[in-house]
């Protein structure tokens, strides 16, 4: 998107509140504030006694707790605040609510803030002004983390309307937001909503070291870090520790945006990922869901999961979901019109259109049902076509390369064409141009061995009289559909020759892809097709012919039994009689 706001790391001072006097206890801490806390369990944390924000704010918690629940206000602090302690929002039993200030906590140097079963800690805002804030100074490890509840899970929390930055160096397995994660508790069923994470390694991980870290509900969450934006990990020796959980809305910036490795069964919807060079997701889980992405300006998607969907991916400035070519899944499903491949598999079937959904429309559609014995491709073009036993019809059907192991049959006529001889290919200059002329010509091959006639010469007046890696000609070719690969011919002295391979192979369609460098690397001699043979029609076994052979003109062709040890006899391209 063009207009980003992006939470980075900063530096912030701020002066510490005075120490006041010292309360003994907890209970202590809430009698002294007794005079602020209202009937409905609200205790104001700036009553309470304390060197700076977070003691004052940990007694304020105990006091809560130690009521068996309640709200610890400290929206009262001023907008910069020290924390020399950490801050542990909930006692694993009862349900305790933080409410931050408007303005900045500043976290020493190894303290951060934890959460536990039951806590909520929510903000004023996470971005543009009159919002709370969480620094931590100088972090290694997790800003806001969950506590480690020994074997058992971190129940309901709930953490919204704040964000989480950094401040001084970070260091490279700094987290700003953690669910669980190693010798932490996985966490259930929590909530967290409008957070900005930003300045750490990885903004937000999610994972666990016991079970399961399930049904957890995230709504716009900016995470934006140096590597990650978002990380699953798996820290249990379970097959995945992350599942079942749901992500709406918001951002996933880093080197890698999305990293979803650690589960299975999550649902990513609506996520942004812009800017993520090395991968713009990586799905190493299973059965994970990535619905209406949006993709701009990422590298390539590693997926190397399974039973895992991508649906109806969007783009921008050509950020289109790829697939990497090392991924080794084969069992993912890509829909939509910036899919890349736009293809997606089955088990049992697919249906285009909606005739058999809607059976009383009269909308045309293909479809291609399987019926147990055969697969069928069916085509109504006007509305239904219906017989005694159902829908039936003929779709015209394009592919390339068609392998039938078990015999092929076709009913009506049959016909080969030969494919379009290819155009001549476009000349452009790489490095220094010069005063030199270069002609170039294409020879396309079609998946079974067949040939197009060589295509007109293109050229180039203005080529480097030397071709090297930094001056060179780039040939630009576009066979057309059912080829597979190309022949680059090169005009040298009164002959043509053929390139060999650099490390761009030649393509079917590199004006797209893979544009041919002429590097002056080395050749060989060439003899040009003399026709195009790509339709020509080759078998092993015998050719019958119900009513004999005819010529093109109608001419009458032979129409006997050649004995077993004869030939047929050709004449004009027509079967004649034996030899």
């Amino acid at each position: 998107m063009r207009n980003r706001h992006v939470v980075l790391a900063f530096e912030i001072s701020c002066v510490p509140l005075l120490p006041a006097q010292q309360a003994t206890s907890p209970v202590a801490e809430m009698q002294a504030g007794q005079t602020d806390r209202t009937t409905s369990g609200i205790y104001m944390a700036d009553q309470f006694k304390g060197a700076d924000l977070s003691e004052r704010v940990n007694a304020c918690l105990a006091a809560a707790a130690s009521s068996g629940g309640g709200t610890c206000d400290a929206r009262r602090f001023p907008a910069c605040n020290i924390a020399s302690h950490s801050i542990t929002v909930g006692d694993g039993k009862h349900r305790l609510v933080l409410l931050l200030p408007v303005g900045t906590i500043v976290f020493a140097s190894g303290q951060q803030l934890i959460y536990r079963s039951y806590a909520s800690i929510v903000g004023s805002g996470f971005a543009y002004g009159n919002s709370s804030s969480i620094v931590c100074t100088n972090p290694t490890g997790s800003c806001v983390q969950s506590y480690n509840e020994g074997n058992k899970q971190v129940l309901s929390p709930s953490l919204m309307f704040f964000s989480i930055n950094s401040s001084g160096r970070r260091g490279p397995e700094s987290v700003g937001l953690n669910l669980g994660g190693a010798g932490n508790a996985d966490v259930l069923a929590g909530n967290f909503s409008n957070l900005a994470v930003g300045g750490f390694a990885t903004a937000v991980q999610m994972g666990g070291a016991w079970g399961c870290s399930c049904y957890n509900h995230f709504n716009q969450i900016d995470a934006m870090g140096s590597e990650f934006g978002v990380s699953t990990r798996n820290f249990s020796h379970y097959a995945g520790d992350f599942n079942s959980n749901i992500w709406t809305g918001g951002r996933a910036w880093g080197k890698v945006g999305l990293n979803d490795v650690g589960g299975g069964k999550n649902k990513w919807i609506g996520i942004d990922i812009e800017g993520a060079r090395t991968h713009g997701m990586i799905l190493g889980g299973y059965g994970n869901m990535v619905i209406g992405p949006y993709f701009e300006a990422n590298g390539c998607d590693l997926i190397n999961g399974h039973d895992n969907m991508v649906i109806g991916p969007l783009y921008y400035g050509g950020g289109a979901y790829t697939p990497c070519r090392e991924s080794t899944s084969t069992t993912d499903m890509m829909l939509g019109p910036d899919a890349t491949p736009t293809t997606f598999g089955v088990r049992r079937g697919i249906l285009f259109g909606s005739p058999f959904m809607n059976p009383n429309s009269s909308n045309g559609g293909i479809d291609l049902i399987y019926n147990h014995s055969k697969l069928e491709l069916m085509f109504e073009p006007d509305g239904q076509m219906e017989r005694v036993y159902g829908y039936s019809g003929a779709a015209p059907f394009v592919a390339g390369n068609i392998t039938a192991d078990g015999g092929f049959t076709a009913y009506g006529r049959a016909a080969l064409s030969s494919l379009a001889d290819p155009p001549a290919p476009t000349i452009t200059q790489a490095g220094t141009p010069g005063t030199t002329t270069y002609q170039y010509r294409v020879v396309c091959h079609d998946w079974n061995g067949g040939t197009s006639l060589a295509s007109s010469a293109g050229e180039t007046k203005t080529g480097n009289a030397h071709l090297d890696a930094s001056n060179y000609n780039i040939v630009t070719w576009d066979c057309g559909s059912g080829y597979l690969s190309a022949d680059i011919l090169k005009l040298e002295g009164s002959g043509w020759v053929k390139l060999s391979r650099d490390r761009a192979a030649a393509q079917t369609k590199s004006s797209l892809q893979f544009p041919f460098k002429d590097i002056g690397q080395a050749s060989t001699p060439y003899s040009f097709p003399i026709r195009n043979t790509t339709a020509d029609f080759f078998t092993d076994g015998f050719i019958k012919a119900k009513d004999g052979y005819q010529s093109s003109d109608g001419t009458p062709g032979f129409t006997g039994t050649c004995p077993a040890s004869s030939k047929l006899v050709v004449k004009n391209g027509l079967i004649t009689g034996c030899s």
